[in-house]
C-alpha cells in the first residue's frame, strides 16, 4: 500500500501547502481524493471542526480510518501539535462525512489542476522509488 501522508509531504507545492491549511483545503483535498480515486484506493471525504472555542472548519480526505491534509496526516495528536496547544487545554474536534460534489468554487479550477499535477508527480516519484531493488538508496 503507498504510504499517503509521504507522497503528500514530497509534492512540490511550495507557497500553496500554507493555502492549503487555511483558505483552500477544500480544493487540495478534491485534488487529492480525486487522485485517490483514480487509484482505485478507497477514500472519502470529512469535514473536521472545532466544538470549543472559536469556530473553524477543516476539509479533509479519509483512507482506512486515518485523515489527510496538504501537511500528510491529521487526527487531534496531530493537530494540537500543529497548533501549538498547551498539553493541559482540551481539545475537542468533531469529524463529520462530507462530500465531493462541488467542493469548491469553479474560479479555483486552476488551483485544483496544479495541486493535482503536484500530488501525481510526488506519487509517481514514490512508485519509481519503490520500484528499485535499494529504495533507501536509490532515493
Amino acid at each position: 500500500m503507498i504510504q499517503i501522508s509521504e507522497i503528500i509531504k514530497q509534492a512540490k507545492l511550495g507557497r500553496a501547502r500554507k493555502e492549503a491549511q487555511t483558505d483552500t483545503c477544500t480544493v487540495f483535498a478534491a485534488a487529492l481524493y480525486d487522485l485517490l480515486q483514480a487509484q482505485q484506493i478507497p477514500c472519502s471525504m470529512a469535514c473536521v471542526q472545532s466544538v470549543h472555542g472559536a469556530p473553524w472548519a477543516h476539509l479533509l480526505v479519509e483512507v482506512d480510518g486515518k485523515f489527510y491534509d496538504s501537511m500528510g496526516e491529521f487526527s487531534t495528536e496531530i493537530y494540537r501539535v500543529r497548533a501549538k496547544i498547551h498539553p493541559t487545554v482540551t481539545v475537542q474536534l468533531k469529524f463529520t462525512k462530507d462530500f465531493r460534489e462541488e467542493c469548491y468554487d469553479p474560479e479555483f479550477d486552476d488551483l485544483y489542476l496544479f495541486y493535482l499535477k503536484k500530488i501525481e508527480q510526488a506519487l509517481t516519484a514514490y512508485v519509481d522509488c519503490n520500484k528499485k531493488s535499494d529504495p533507501v538508496a536509490a532515493c
